[in-house]
């Protein structure tokens, strides 16, 4: 088993594990962190190597009347080594290699055209990390619990659009879990320490309820507006102490909010 397979199967097992979203996203960011740790020492990888050419010494030690051969020569100089061309002069070896098989390589085309070292206006040689299927990637790390969340979420503000939950927040359960007909339960992504903020949206009676701390502190009617403070109140819960602009945040404190009238 390599290492991408073992990552995988390490993944499904986080994925299955009954731990809460956080815990779990830091679980996989350091798994993904110590993966990309041990590809980067591996001994063979794909190299790159990308060169640019001086025009000016080129007219003086090129050996040919047209310098526009050179870059060809040592393209296919590289072909020949088992490279191809990515970009103008940029080539990836198509299999791994290892940094010692890669200057002997230059060494041989330093060799094959001295003239190269006089007229390399760039010259660098690098390790081309492992291309990465970032859609793939997301998919396995989102577990069913997350991927059920994200859902709600975007169904609902397809479905209620002048009610869109801002950025941050997101539909965590539903009538047929905790809820009675008609309510969904919003929260932060991130809750802030000490001050676990909610609101239930009661989409029958078109009610918000501000709950900290599984205690209701009031209710405003269900409109944009109401929405559009959501963020704002779980910013100012988050930095108690920080200036603000009373015409954009909400006063609230763990007690009471006062824009949530009882």
């Amino acid at each position: 088993m390599d290492s991408q397979e073992l990552f995988s199967k390490i993944q499904s097992m986080v994925n299955s594990l009954d731990i809460d979203d956080k815990q779990r996203d830091e679980f996989i960011k350091g798994l993904r962190e110590l993966q990309l740790q041990q590809s980067e020492h591996a001994k063979y990888q794909i190299q790159e190597f990308t060169f640019d050419l001086n025009t000016k010494a080129l007219k003086e030690y090129y050996p040919q009347n047209s310098i526009n051969s050179s870059w060809n020569k040592i393209g296919e100089y590289l072909k020949n080594k088992g490279f191809e061309k990515k970009s103008d002069s940029d080539y990836v070896s198509k299999t791994p290699m290892s940094m010692l098989q890669l200057d002997e390589v230059l060494d041989e085309m330093k060799n094959e055209f001295p003239w190269f070292e006089l007229c390399s206006k760039k010259a660098l040689a690098s390790i081309l990390t492992e291309q990465s299927d970032i859609k793939q990637r997301w998919e396995k790390e989102l577990s069913a619990k997350s991927r059920s969340k994200l859902e709600d979420t975007l169904i609902f503000n397809k479905q209620n659009k002048d009610l869109a939950l801002p950025s941050g927040f997101i539909v965590t359960s539903k009538s047929k879990d905790s809820l009675v007909s008609g309510k969904i339960l919003v929260e932060p992504k991130e809750q802030i320490k000490g001050c676990n903020l909610k609101y239930i949206l009661d989409m029958d009676r078109k009610e918000a309820t501000l709950v900290i701390n599984e205690k209701p502190m009031g209710i405003k009617p269900l409109n944009k507006d109401t929405i559009s403070k959501i963020k704002n109140v779980y910013e100012k819960a988050k930095h108690p102490g920080k200036e603000v602009d009373k015409e954009k945040v909400a006063p609230i404190s763990p007690k009471r909010d006062d824009d949530f009238e009882r």
